[in-house]
């Protein structure tokens, strides 16, 4: 969930101001002057999700909130529940789709919090089944069935890393020992892993500089965060010299 406590009284200027504007008083009598606040409330952690700017407007907004990576998006919001993956992101079937890309929030109004479920495409949304047993009937998509948020997001660069098994043994055999254990007079326990200081995922590679061998008790330590990589790498520079890979 994100966290909006800190953002409450901004949220609740704009969705005052909005009402003013954006809502005729039946639709407030039917939905509740709620319907502004999650509204605002969800654009809100929208924009700061997707590192965009968190000036919200108060006026109608021509069918789109924002513009992100080119395509235009429409923000809805619906009260969280704790059954939230079986509600729907609905469309009214008479409403026209201006937007490229409708994305569906829910706002924890007691907690002051929201969380992006996910979006579907202007296409899906049109030919999404219609609930004609609603006052108004709707497209809707299950929630679970709506993209992930993280395809929303630009691709990143693929992490090219050097890999070389011969640096891993030769390791192995340079040391022999725990090198945690040795420069710490710590008890070892367990077999002898070649760890890598910066990991793979991050982009660490299989180099000399890179590469220590642990316990597995001091292995699994490190992983639990009881021993810092600063520590190792002073381990590294103590005894061969290396810097820290970058």
């Amino acid at each position: 969930m994100i966290d909006l406590s800190n953002d409450w009284d901004y949220i609740l200027g704009v969705a005052e101001e909005r009402l003013k504007h954006n809502k005729t008083p039946r639709h407030v009598e039917r939905y509740g002057v709620n319907i502004e606040t999650i509204g605002a409330a969800g654009e809100l952690a929208a924009r700061r999700s997707l590192g965009l700017s968190e000036d919200l407007g108060t006026h109608f907004d021509g069918g789109f909130d924002f513009i992100y990576g080119g395509r235009k998006v429409d923000v809805k919001a619906t009260m969280w529940t704790k059954r939230i993956q079986f509600r729907f992101l609905q469309w009214p079937i008479w409403k026209p789709v201006r937007s490229e890309i409708i994305l569906l929030t829910a706002i924890d109004m007691s907690a002051r919090s929201a969380m992006l479920l996910g979006f579907a495409t202007h296409g899906e949304i049109l030919t999404s089944p219609v609930n004609s047993t609603r006052y108004h009937p709707c497209h809707e998509i299950r929630v679970q069935d709506l993209h992930r948020m993280w395809e929303m997001m630009p691709s990143r660069p693929k992490i090219v890393r050097i890999s070389d098994r011969n640096a891993i043994e030769q390791v192995r055999n340079r040391e022999g020992v725990c090198m945690y254990g040795l420069a710490t007079r710590e008890v070892c326990a367990g077999g002898l892993d070649v760890h890598h200081i910066k990991s793979k995922g991050s982009g660490g590679d299989d180099t000399l500089e890179n590469l220590i061998t642990l316990c597995r008790k001091h292995h699994n330590m490190f992983h639990n965060g009881n021993i810092p990589r600063k520590k190792l790498q002073e381990i590294l520079q103590s005894y061969y010299g290396y810097e820290e890979e970058q």
